[in-house]
């Protein structure tokens, strides 16, 4: 009888071969691009891949590329130095010394959900007065179903 195996070790078995193709590190940096580079540069770019020198040194850096918005390639050519440091940092070692800009169009990006819409804002406010109620002190049963509230609205508005 097989070993059922979870989704995310047949992921990682497909990816890991797809991702070997395109350098070593790149696995690292296509998952965490948006933590390395922020909102921003996340927005209007893409990694594409890591190619080395055909004789390379040892340990030396590849060159990362980024296909990015052709409007925002410029204004990335001139941060290019931090973006590359900020890679680094996060790998932990040289493992970029160049970027190549790469100009094609980038799909739009979905936003994040705002789960807390203000037609659930009524059902939010019934759950709060429900945690808040078995409390010893109605002043503080009261200082925090308003602060629930105040944190819940906050969040509609962003």
């Amino acid at each position: 009888m097989k070993k059922i195996k979870k989704l995310s070790q047949l992921i990682e078995i497909a990816s890991s071969k797809a991702f070997i193709r395109r350098g070593k590190p790149f696995k690292e940096i296509a998952i965490k691009w948006r933590l390395i580079v922020g909102q921003t540069i996340w927005m209007k770019t893409i990694p594409h891949r890591i190619t080395y020198k055909k004789f390379p040194n040892e340990n030396s850096p590849g060159n990362l590329i980024i296909k990015t918005d052709p409007a925002f390639a410029l204004e990335l050519q001139h941060i290019q130095d931090k973006l590359i440091e900020k890679i680094n940092v996060f790998l932990g070692y040289n493992a970029i010394g160049t970027l190549t800009l790469l100009q094609a169009p980038i799909p739009k990006k979905p936003p994040k959900k705002n789960y807390y819409t203000t037609k659930n804002l009524d059902k939010y406010d019934k759950l709060l007065i429900k945690k808040t109620e078995n409390l010893n002190s109605d002043e503080l049963s009261s200082a925090l179903a308003k602060l629930g509230q105040t944190a819940l609205t906050s969040k509609i508005n962003k």
